[in-house]
């Protein structure tokens, strides 16, 4: 498969925030199929305790937190961009701190708290050969990290015992799927529960949970019954463009008929005809189309409804309607 070219800089850092959203979609939708499962999700949480492993954390009922760190590269297949012992080590100027070390720290400190469920890096990045042959599964075996990694470690983890520790409580799913791939797959997940149009708005809602704060309101917690709103069944359905009108009807009232005719046709040509559901405007407007002379002026018909209780962000979005 030919590696996907993002642009520079900017493409690179739009891919990047989708594929982080994409990972929390798959808890999400884990969240939403089993409500019982967490008591709340939250995206980039501000919790100085998840600092560094905060890109998708989930408290389980029990008290204990499942933590999630994303890291995406544009092209996994680039020697540069594999998942190698020097890309974790590797510090920055004389108080910079490795991808390990930063990781180490909320991961020990909940590990110690016991509210440690689970800590993971979730990389589109492909290991290497000397990474490969430390893992099994998706764990580290410490006693088999090269000696010159392991030391390096423990110099900058503190001791063995913490990085043996770390180790212990932190996975590495690695070689995770391309961002179009993975797009893909949660679209089947969660395509009988709603339409490209739904999907369309939930993922919008993803992104404002991720990048405004105390989003959702009021603590930027995900709880279950925002996901409940997100995919629920009652979102309004398509309704069929060919509104079949009775050869019987005729019109409520003739001199309304007349009116509303007459402001069509005098006005800008935007009228609006309102009223209580099930009074029959849709009726109404089906038949008055099929008095419009397609010579003279064109009609585009489209019949959609919002459901009065729907308070949700994505009721009035172009996709839904």
């Amino acid at each position: 498969m030919a590696p996907i070219r993002y642009k520079p800089r900017a493409g690179v850092l739009r891919a990047a925030f989708q594929y982080q959203d994409l990972v929390a979609i798959e808890t999400l939708i884990r969240f939403y199929r089993s409500r019982r499962l967490y008591s709340w999700v939250q995206l980039d949480a501000d919790d100085t305790s998840f600092q560094s492993i905060d890109d998708v954390v989930a408290r389980r009922p029990d008290g204990t937190y499942e933590l999630t760190q994303v890291k995406f590269t544009v092209d996994p297949h680039a020697r540069r961009n594999r998942l190698t012992w020097t890309w974790l080590t590797s510090t920055s100027g004389v108080r910079g701190r490795s991808l390990l070390q930063k990781w180490a720290v909320p991961t020990l400190h909940h590990r110690s708290q016991g509210t440690l469920a689970s800590a993971v890096l979730k990389t589109d990045r492909i290991p290497d050969a000397a990474f490969a042959d430390t893992l099994v599964c998706d764990r580290v075996q410490y006693h088999l990290i090269p000696a010159p990694d392991r030391a390096t470690i423990e110099r900058q983890l503190g001791s063995e015992q913490d990085a043996r520790s770390f180790f212990d409580n932190f996975s590495f799913q690695h070689s995770q799927q391309r961002l179009e791939d993975l797009e893909d797959t949660l679209w089947s997940q969660i395509s009988s529960d709603t339409d490209r149009g739904g999907w369309a708005v939930f993922c919008d809602q993803v992104r404002k949970w991720s990048t405004q704060q105390d989003q959702p309101p009021p603590d930027g917690r995900i709880r279950y019954i925002h996901l409940h709103q997100a995919f629920s069944v009652d979102r309004p359905k398509p309704l069929p463009q060919g509104f079949r009108v009775p050869s019987t009807y005729q019109v409520p009232d003739a001199d309304f008929d007349t009116a509303f005719q007459h402001n069509l046709v005098s006005s800008d040509g935007i009228v609006v005809l309102w009223g209580p559901p099930g009074r029959g405007k849709s009726t109404y407007l089906s038949q008055l189309v099929s008095k419009i002379d397609p010579k003279t002026a064109s009609c585009a018909r489209h019949h959609y409804f919002i459901i009065l209780d729907d308070t949700s962000n994505g009721r009035f979005h172009y996709n839904s309607i």
